[in-house]
C-alpha cells in the first residue's frame, strides 16, 4: 500500500527514458517494476557490450541509465566512463550491500557520489 505523499511525488515526476543494465536478470526485472510504477519509459538489458549498442543505435532515446558496478567482462564505472564521454547521459549505479566500490577515488572522480544505504526500495 502507497502513502499519500509517495502518490503525490508520483503523479508530479514527468516520465524519463531509462535504460537498465544489470546482469543478474532478478535484480534488473525488480528495478525495472519500480520504475515502471513511477511510470517511467525502461528498458532493460543483462550485458554492458549490448547496453552500448542500444545508445548507439537509439541516439536521444534515453535520459538516464542506471547500471550495476559488479558486472562480467565490463564493470560499472568503465560502462559510465563509456557513456558519459559517447553519449553524455547521467549514470547512476547501483551497488550490492555487501559489496563496496574498489576505489572510492576512482568513483568520484568519475561524478560518482557514494551513499549509504538508509533504507531498501519498494519491492526488495
Amino acid at each position: 500500500m502507497m502513502n499519500t505523499t509517495s502518490s503525490k511525488i508520483r503523479n508530479t515526476v514527468n516520465s524519463i527514458r531509462i535504460l537498465v543494465v544489470d546482469d543478474y536478470s532478478v535484480a534488473l526485472f525488480q528495478v525495472m517494476d519500480i520504475l515502471k510504477r513511477w511510470n517511467h519509459q525502461v528498458t532493460g538489458v543483462t550485458n554492458p557490450s549490448e547496453a552500448i549498442s542500444i545508445l548507439g543505435k537509439n541516439q536521444g532515446g534515453f535520459d538516464l541509465v542506471v547500471t550495476d558496478y559488479h558486472m562480467p567482462v565490463m564493470n560499472g564505472i568503465d560502462l559510465q566512463k563509456r557513456i558519459h564521454e559517447e553519449f553524455g547521459l547521467p549514470v547512476i549505479m547501483m551497488l550490492e550491500e555487501e559489496n563496496r566500490v574498489p576505489n572510492d577515488e576512482e568513483f568520484r572522480v568519475w561524478g560518482g557520489l557514494v551513499y549509504p544505504e538508509t533504507r531498501k526500495a519498494d519491492g526488495f
